[in-house]
């Protein structure tokens, strides 16, 4: 597996005097360089664990392999490796698109690395063609490019190859597995851990699997947790697990490097036989925070024990199925395991909606399925032969059965109440009857007490007042609603009546309107309105315009400017409905006459005398002048 490095770790010389190491003929040869002998020797040792660098496989490669790109061909040499542990990536191996990079030497992203969060350079481990003192890098925009071998500008970004042998798993950390930026982590075999289960033996109990363990080796402390690993195939020692497995801790509470703990087998398993259709595992694990490598023990093969197949015999009490093992002796199931039927949640009054009964949950299912058909049926029947929760009113039995056993509960479902309507309208009314207006599925009454379907009431007498009343009629789930309010009706004819006028006495000039109110005898509030067809004065219609009317009873209104074209005296109002009229008095009275205005100074009466005079003498010049014009 090979890994390269995500970023740029610092800056480093390639070689640190630009001139050949001992053995080398030129200063850009990989094998001799000062930058290859750090990687191998201070870096290996202070960056990883012993177990760390006991994984980093030496890498041989003598020239360009399968899936290298060109690099930067007749520029850059290939250099090869020789059990290098870690090495720097050769120009080539920069160009191979199988590890993701584009396989061109100009500029291109999947190269760019970072060093404190800025693109930089980075060393290839390829000499220059042409200048020995050369050695090929990556520069900040992803071209493949070169320099001195002492220039210290240059970052190191290093690769290496990971013995699979040593790798037990790989744990994701980040992102999504499979897709570009996920990051993971590898759990590696520490050789120095060994794990392996106790004398006791592993056992079973329903789907619950325990297993005793002992944790040895050098590193035994080092531990902090024991796992299962379900495979579908056996496990090789050397071999990485990388698909078709189930990984869980064993819940061993207070950990130590001896105990016992448990796990549940997953669902999957448990009608399959371990070593067979499965092969099971434990293992120690040192487990660490982030992305610190994970270490682990040999997986260790355990046996899970066949799982018990249950005897179930059922008896039922009441709402209760009591469920109960028949193999004493071989199955610790020694007490009943039981399922119960409820009736459903009150309120049980009417409103369309099935009412269900429901099984109690949290049951054992190893005794009883996971699902149930709950029947219904009325009272008295010792048969279920619905499927449907029933929503109307009555009484019914709801049952279930496991085996020869039938638990039942009984509800009763009561009628829904109903709100009163509002009070009743007459249709009608004559010196003998009322009828009022009909609502479907309504009832009437005279009383409150007595009720009748027909809207009709006959046989009364003439002049008199009676309340009605109205009421929603019950059903198979209903109960008949409260009485509504009552309406008071008076036998006889539709009587129209003006109950109200203000400004019926109109002078002309006065601004003031004529307004009438008019009410009806029977159902004054909905028709005195609606039955309005018009008003006239001495028998001639009011122009348009000259009248308005709206609704409560009937507020009708004569414009002013309307009553100042009548003339002076007294005059008849009738007033129009579709079932009747309702008359009235206008009376119209001419303009006053308008004051002499006082003007000027009221204090010297010498100058009004004055004037009075002067007015005297004009008024007795102007009879002349008239005199003179007739003549």
């Amino acid at each position: 597996m090979l890994l390269d490095c995500a970023s740029i770790l610092q800056y480093m010389k390639f070689d640190n005097y630009g001139s050949p190491n001992t053995g080398a003929q030129k200063a850009n040869e990989w094998a001799f360089s000062d930058i290859r002998t750090w990687l191998n020797g201070t870096f290996l040792t202070d960056r990883f664990t012993t177990v760390e660098a006991s994984a980093i496989a030496e890498s041989t490669k003598a020239g360009k392999g399968q899936g290298d790109g060109a690099g930067w061909s007749g520029y850059l040499g290939y250099a090869p490796l020789n059990k290098d542990q870690v090495f720097l990536l050769d120009a080539v191996e920069a160009t191979n698109t199988t590890y993701g990079f584009e396989n061109k030497d100009t500029d291109s992203n999947t190269r760019i690395k970072k060093l404190n969060n800025s693109n930089d350079w980075w060393w290839l481990r390829s000499p220059d063609s042409h200048n020995n003192g050369n050695a090929g890098f990556v520069g900040d925009r992803g071209t493949l490019t070169r320099d001195h071998v002492y220039y210290n500008g240059v970052g190191v970004s290093p690769a290496l190859n990971i013995n699979l042998s040593s790798v037990i798993f790989s744990s994701l950390i980040s992102g999504t597995a499979g897709e570009a930026g996920a990051e993971y982590k590898l759990t590696l075999l520490d050789s120095d851990m060994e794990i392996g289960v106790g004398s006791a033996g592993v056992s079973q109990s329903g789907n619950t699997i325990t297993v005793p363990y002992s944790i040895s080796g050098d590193h035994k402390n080092n531990a902090n947790q024991v796992s299962v690993l379900i495979m579908d195939s056996a496990y090789s020692a050397g071999t990485a697990a990388t698909s078709g497995f189930s990984y869980l801790k064993l819940d061993v509470g207070s950990f130590g490097t001896t105990g016992t703990g448990t796990f549940t087998l997953p669902a999957a398993y448990a009608d399959k036989t371990c070593g067979t259709d499965y092969y099971a595992y434990i293992l120690a694990e040192d487990i660490n925070n982030g992305n610190a490598t994970d270490y682990a023990s040999a997986p260790a093969s355990i046996t899970i024990p066949a799982a018990h197949t249950h005897s179930w015999t059922y008896s039922a009490s009441g709402a209760t199925i009591t469920a109960t093992c028949n193999s004493v002796g071989t199955c610790d199931i020694t007490s009943g395991k039981t399922i119960t039927i409820s009736a459903p949640a009150a309120p049980l009054t009417y409103n369309g909606q099935p009412k269900a009964a429901t099984l109690s949950t949290g049951y054992d299912t190893t005794a009883f399925p996971g699902t149930y058909t709950i029947r219904y049926q009325g009272t008295g029947s010792t048969t279920y032969d619905s499927t449907t929760a029933p929503s109307a009113v009555g009484t019914y039995q709801a049952g279930f059965t496991a085996g020869t056993a039938t638990a039942s509960v009984e509800y009763e479902i009561t009628k829904a109440a109903q709100a009163a309507p509002a009070a009743p309208m007459a249709e009608s009314v004559t010196e003998n009857s009322v009828t009022l207006k009909k609502t479907a599925g309504y009832q009437y009454s005279m009383d409150g007490t007595d009720w009748q379907d027909s809207n009709v009431f006959s046989g009364l007498t003439k002049d008199t007042e009676y309340t009605f009343y109205q009421r929603v009629a019950g059903d198979a789930n209903h109960e008949p609603s409260p009485a509504s309010p009552g309406t008071a009706i008076t036998t006889g004819s539709i009587i129209y009546t003006v109950t109200g006028t203000e400004g019926t006495a109109h002078t002309v000039g006065s601004g003031e309107d004529a307004v009438y109110t008019v009410k009806r005898n029977v159902n004054d509030a909905s028709e005195t309105f609606q039955n309005y067809t018009g008003v006239t004065v001495d028998g001639k219609a009011v122009p348009d315009g000259c009248s308005t009317a709206r609704s409560g009873s009937l507020i009708l209104t004569l414009k002013s400017s309307y009553l100042d074209t009548l003339s002076a005296g007294d005059h008849k109002v009738t007033i129009s409905f579709a079932d009747g009229t309702a008359g009235s008095s206008l009376t119209i009275r001419a303009a006053e006459p308008k004051p002499v205005p006082i003007t000027g100074d009221r204090n010297h009466p010498g100058l009004w005398i004055g004037l009075i005079l002067l007015d005297m003498a004009g008024l007795a010049a102007g009879g002349r002048k008239v005199f003179r014009k007739e003549k």
